[in-house]
């Protein structure tokens, strides 16, 4: 009787071990908790390649192993409400995002085929280890880029090229969204707590630093603008107003104090009469208009523009109008020297 149980026994465990699909040993670790993995195994019947075969298991594998990510994806998602920025709609694209590591290798995947038996394997795995490291560069690269770009703004502001700086956070601004992502993932395939938090907390550091300059800058460059004028025995103000609309027009903000400026601006400008031309019943008046312009860097303590400018206007009228054709393209000028020096 024992030897009847016995070799009943050892037949059942043979039918058993028959059934179980005999991937290759070495694949055993694929399985293990390091790794998230899709094992498919079918035989050939079809009058298909041996290649063609272990192609169509291996997209098979690929594909549940993308839909084992996504149930994932859903579950973590609804534990992790809290979001870096509030942005809780539109934080995980987890179909994209996975689509677009597919491409980049991060799923890889092995192929077996027995000819004998016409019976082919196909695994497709994810490391959670290498996913971790491949988001943490990612991230790595992210931080960086901001911190290059703060340290290049702090330069920029140092030399009192305000515009400049604001630009180059406003470059870097957008990388912070990318980081929700690669924290996500980085979570998601069992990023230790520590690990996570020391990398959260550079962020959110240098995400501070970022709209705290910002915010500073939204001020613009402040100037300081000394303007005088004369139409020939009158003071003409037109200038000073027209020149601080163009400055205005810039975002530069304005102080009466040199000390609390990022430019100082002196302009000095006359206008002289010209000829008077005579071409039968009309007469045509001709004004000059000249100015000397110093524009002085306070960071720098530098004059960064020195030169004395002339221009030339016409009219039927008097030489008075003239003089103020004189200014208009005067200020034409000025306003494409500022633009260029100002906003460097």
């Amino acid at each position: 009787m024992k030897r009847y149980l016995l070799s009943v026994i050892l037949l059942f465990s043979s039918l058993v071990s028959g059934a179980q699909p005999k991937h290759p040993a070495e694949w055993l670790p694929f399985m293990g908790r390091e790794y998230l993995s899709n094992l498919q195994s079918d035989f050939n019947t079809g009058n298909i390649s041996e290649t063609a075969f272990k192609e169509q298991l291996v997209q098979i594998a690929r594909k549940n192993l993308a839909q084992q990510v996504q149930i994932q994806v859903q579950s973590h998602s609804a534990d992790e409400l809290t979001i870096v920025n509030g942005k809780s709609n539109e934080r995980y694209r987890s179909i994209s995002t996975f689509t677009t590591d597919v491409e980049m290798n991060l799923v890889e995947t092995r192929t077996h085929y027995n000819p004998a038996t016409r019976e082919g394997f196909a695994i497709a795995y994810l490391h959670k280890a290498s996913v971790r490291r491949h988001y943490e560069n990612e991230l790595q690269m992210a931080l960086r880029t901001v911190e290059n770009g703060i340290q290049t703004a702090s330069v920029f502001i140092e030399m009192g090229f305000k515009d400049r700086a604001k630009g180059e956070l406003e470059r870097v601004n957008p990388e912070f969204d990318k980081t929700d992502g690669y924290f996500f993932w980085m979570s998601l395939f069992d990023m230790p707590q520590a690990e996570l938090n020391e990398l959260t907390s550079r962020r959110n550091t240098l995400y501070q630093t970022v709209q705290q300059q910002l915010a500073e800058l939204q001020h613009g460059t402040t100037i300081c603008i000394n303007c005088e004028a004369q139409l020939f025995d009158t003071e003409y103000y037109e200038l000073d107003k027209r020149v601080r609309g163009i400055l205005s027009e810039m975002g530069c903000n304005f102080t009466n104090s040199p000390s609390q400026s990022d430019w100082v601006i002196a302009i000095s400008a006359f206008a002289r009469e010209g000829q008077a031309t005579t071409f039968g019943t009309r007469t045509s008046y001709f004004a000059n208009a000249e100015a000397k312009v110093v524009i002085y860097k306070m960071a720098t303590k530098q004059n960064i523009y020195e030169n004395i400018i002339s221009k030339k206007g016409g009219d039927t009228r008097n030489f008075t109008e003239a003089a103020r054709a004189a200014y208009k393209e005067l200020t034409a000028e000025l306003g494409e020297i500022l633009t260029t020096t100002i906003k460097q």
